[in-house]
Parts: C-alpha cells; structure tokens; sequence
C-alpha cells in the first residue's frame, strides 16, 4: 500500500464507525437490494465520516486507486469481524 502508515490509521480511525453501518448495520440490506457495489459502499462510508479534508491532504501523493485501497482493507476488517 503507498499510502503512509500514519494516514491509514487516521483514515480507519475517521471511517471505522460509518464501514460498520454501511456493512454490518442497517444500511447493507438496501445497498444489496439497489445493487450497489462494494466500492460504492467504502466510497459512501469514507464522505459519511466527514473524511473529505482528509481525503484531500491524501491527494497531495495518492490518487483514487491507492485511497481505495486502503478503503478496501477497513472494508474487509469490518466484514470479517461482523463474521464473528
């Protein structure tokens, strides 16, 4: 992952709460059901959080692809542990 250690513990920290709505709460049954992907559902959680300052600062050395892929890995954090 490019992006640096430190921006990924603040991404997580800001976006944590929103992912486990998005994927483990209330919100999953209607993005299943609107056929909204994976993706839409980290993106919808990241601007949920108020993450878009953050975000931002981050585009000074990453671009979209590197953001979701840290996204992609909090997603999965969080699905795995609503395994449990």
């Amino acid at each position: 992952m490019k992006m640096t250690t430190t921006d990924y513990e603040r991404l997580r920290a800001a976006v944590l709460p929103s992912m486990e709505l998005v994927e483990n709460g209330q919100y999953r049954a209607a993005y299943d059901a609107d056929g909204l992907s994976a993706k839409r559902r980290r993106w919808d959680a990241a601007h949920h959080a108020g993450t878009t300052t953050l975000i931002c600062e981050m585009y000074a050395y990453l671009n979209d692809n590197h953001i979701d892929t840290a996204l992609r890995a909090i997603q999965r954090e969080v699905s795995e542990r609503g395994k449990d």
